[in-house]
């Protein structure tokens, strides 16, 4: 019973891989074609064997010279029909692969934050590369494989069956011994497979993170302790990796020992016919010489089963994320007493990471209004940060609801308003490229006039004019490295130029000197004249200037309203402005 539910799921699998891949059936379906065909000519192959071994048992020149020129027919009828295998397979490959990973990008992109969140980032790289790319091939060429492999078997047997129905039969059953020993073990291969894979994801992420933190691994030493742990999961996976190799070993075994029965059938029952006067030795020596184009496509079907096993087990690792969660799910609209046109409106929002879990976020309120700048202050760990989130879409609210510009959260409403919605991360990112490509990016055909002035109101216009490329600088590890508050204003341009209506800020002067900082929230202003600005920061400077302050703490709104109301009326708002002043005092 159990075996039966691993081959079903097995086979959900496989379908599953064939659907997505229905964009190249066609291509699949010529294969299998030329693939018959050259089964076909492996048929005429085999017949010249046999014309040249009776011809020359039975001394007859002109039946081995027969022999010999069908032979050659058939090896240049091979090698034309192998080269046009070859060049639709590379096509074929490139193309189906590329397809596979652009849709597990396209689902990346559209999942929960939440859902992405819970892998680490070297694991879904892992996963949308090496995964796919894996389970497309295995798809595309053990798949195709072992169909013509199974098509050469069942054309072998007619023909063997035509020169000897007995010693076809005993084949055919050895084929059967192979079936029964080779499916129990691919069950097992399968799950070593997913414990293989699942180890290496392990290690990868583990790299990942060694690359991304040098400074931090030579600063507080943990060269040593990185790769003791590195070297831990490198032997996980060389161990799961030998258990792996010895099944498939074993699995190609069962193809070995079903061979060598085959032949030894062949040789008594053979011997034995030769004795009834049933056969002759040229019948058996033809048989003999020609049985390989049997028992080959018997020998790689072993390998290819196992290697069919790793395609499923890495597409099921891709189909993850192809079945994670979209982003937001449709919910009904929430009765509002005010849903303006303009601005954001928050009303009883409450958030948790998981159902059943305590609320990070409780019972928010707010309206940020339109050419206005609202800034989110709040002690750390206080839910400023989530409550972006949650804001940009990357969260999906527990209870309550958002109104954009009238719009409710729903998914619709999102897709509509993504485009018109700028983003300024805590921790920006600047992509390999020029400065013109990363300010631009995604929205090339606008105008150069529009980058700069996009690019000026985030004070980053002069830095980049110190170079003689100008915005045809390159950066990254690349080019020009830039610092953490270049990088802010960087992205900063970045969101600017694309002329959003809701403007969604985390921390974006935490790395800037108080000059930039000053001339920043100048910037800010004036680009809250013509959209909704929502900043979280905890510069003191930034809430003095805001049009209003939402002040958090343990994750629910204490107030809102400006900051001097909020000092006049909110004692833990005062309390909290005071320890401010007193850190950015010693700051200074």
């Amino acid at each position: 019973m159990e075996l039966l539910k691993e081959l079903n799921k097995t086979s959900r699998i496989l379908l599953r891989l064939l659907r997505i891949s229905s964009p190249y059936s066609g291509w699949m379906i010529l294969l299998l074609v030329i693939s018959i065909a050259a089964s076909l000519i492996e048929v005429g192959y085999m017949e010249s064997i046999r014309r040249i071994v009776k011809g020359a048992t039975e001394a007859n020149a002109g039946t081995v010279y027969n022999g010999a020129i069908l032979g050659l027919a058939m090896i240049v009828l091979r090698f034309v029909g192998d080269a046009w295998s070859s060049h639709m397979t590379v096509t074929l490959n490139n193309r189906s692969v590329t397809h596979l990973q652009t849709q597990l990008l396209s689902k990346l992109a559209s999942s929960s934050y939440q859902e992405t969140g819970a892998y680490h980032s070297g694991d879904l790289a892992n996963r949308v590369w090496d995964s796919a790319r894996d389970a497309q091939l295995g798809l595309n060429e053990k798949m195709i494989s072992l169909l013509r492999n199974g098509i050469q078997l069942v054309i072998a047997f007619i023909y063997f069956s035509w020169v000897n129905i007995t010693l076809s039969l005993g084949l055919i059953g050895y084929t059967l011994l192979f079936i029964f020993l080779a499916v129990p073990i691919s069950r097992w291969l399968h799950k070593s497979y997913d414990i293989r894979n699942a180890l290496t994801a392990e290690r990868d992420s583990l790299l990942t993170e060694v690359i991304h933190a040098p400074e931090e691994i030579r600063t507080y030493a943990l060269g040593s302790h990185m790769r003791r742990q590195f070297q831990k999961k490198w032997n996980m996976v060389v161990k799961q990796a030998m258990k792996v190799s010895l099944l498939e070993r074993i699995v190609d075994a069962t193809g070995r020992l079903s061979t060598f029965g085959g032949m030894l059938f062949i040789l008594i029952v053979g011997g034995l016919q030769i004795y009834k006067g049933q056969l002759d030795i040229a019948g058996l020596a033809a048989f003999l010489v020609a049985s390989g184009q049997l028992t080959r496509p018997l020998e790689s079907i072993a390998g290819l089963w196992a290697g069919l096993m790793e395609a499923v087990s890495q597409a099921n690792r891709a189909f993850d994320v192809m079945d994670m969660p979209n982003e937001h799910h449709n919910k009904p609209a929430a009765d509002l007493a005010f849903a303006p046109e303009k601005g954001v409106v928050l009303q009883h929002l409450s958030f948790s990471y998981a159902k059943g879990k305590e609320h990070v976020l409780a019972d928010i309120s707010f309206h940020a209004c339109s050419s206005h700048i609202t800034v989110i202050a709040g002690p750390s760990g206080s839910g400023k940060t989530t409550l972006l989130h949650l804001l940009s879409g990357l969260y999906v609210p527990t209870m309550g609801s958002i109104y954009y510009e009238g719009l409710h959260h729903d998914n619709l409403s999102l897709q509509k308003l993504r485009p018109r919605m700028g983003i300024v991360p805590q921790e920006p990112f600047v992509f390999e490229g020029t400065f013109r490509e990363n300010i631009k990016l995604g929205s090339e055909e606008q105008s150069d006039d529009n980058m700069i002035i996009a690019a000026k109101m985030a004070f980053i216009h002069e830095r980049i004019m110190l170079h003689p490329s100008g915005y045809d600088t390159m950066i990254g590890s690349q080019g020009v490295q830039l610092s953490g508050g270049e990088k802010q204003r960087l992205t900063l341009a970045r969101a600017l130029f694309k002329k959003p209506s809701i403007l969604l800020l985390d921390e974006p002067t935490s790395s800037q000197d108080n000059l930039t900082d000053e001339n920043m929230n100048l910037a800010l202003r004036d680009a809250a004249k013509h959209r909704t600005v929502i900043v979280v920061t905890h510069r003191l400077a930034s809430m003095r200037r805001a049009d209003q302050v939402v002040f958090l703490n343990n994750g629910r709104m204490i107030a809102a309203g400006t900051h001097d109301e909020l000092v006049a009326k909110s004692s833990e708002y005062a309390d909290f402005i005071h320890q401010q002043e007193i850190t950015e005092e010693g700051r200074v």
